[in-house]
């Protein structure tokens, strides 16, 4: 049988592990991706998503619980720092859709162009070709579309691709 500390680091692996690989599509592979490694084919898990989420979320409230009936207070450092850890890996997907989204300005002399990307299938891969159009010169704002596997550019002359 494990102890109670054991039980405990249990707990905060599982919870940080489900909130891993909720977030695997986009933190995993933004790292391989600073990396200059390709894709990993993390986008595979992205059905899986809310089900990782459930387990994360739901073994983090049996920690708190479970803490809380054994006396050791509801809010400790422990949880605390899984918590925020947990917090950050299950919204960095919607963090990186919102940058690769952009913003956009009402600036009316901009050319605009949208093209039909293929091979991209997660919002890291997404993020990577927004930040490649980027470095293209006269390129003022991207706006990448998961989706559509589109990108949209705005820029200040004509860009060719």
């Amino acid at each position: 049988m494990a102890s109670s500390s054991q039980h405990g680091l249990l707990t905060y692996a599982a919870a940080i592990s489900g909130g891993l690989l909720s977030s695997s599509c986009c933190v995993v592979q933004l790292v391989l991706n600073y990396f200059s490694i390709g894709c990993a084919g993390f986008s595979v898990l992205d059905p899986f998503r809310n089900t990782f989420l459930s387990i994360t979320y739901g073994t983090l409230f049996y920690k708190v619980w479970r803490d809380q009936t054994l006396g050791r207070g509801l809010l400790t450092r422990e949880n605390a720092i899984t918590s925020l850890i947990v917090l950050a890996l299950s919204v960095s997907p919607t963090v990186v859709r919102s940058i690769n989204h952009g913003r956009l300005s009402s600036e009316g002399d901009l050319i605009v162009k949208r093209v039909e990307i293929t091979g991209m299938n997660c919002e890291s891969c997404a993020n990577s070709v927004r930040n490649g159009m980027m470095k293209l010169p006269g390129v003022e704002q991207v706006r990448v579309e998961l989706k559509d596997k589109s990108v949209t550019i705005w820029s200040k002359r004509e860009v060719s691709l």
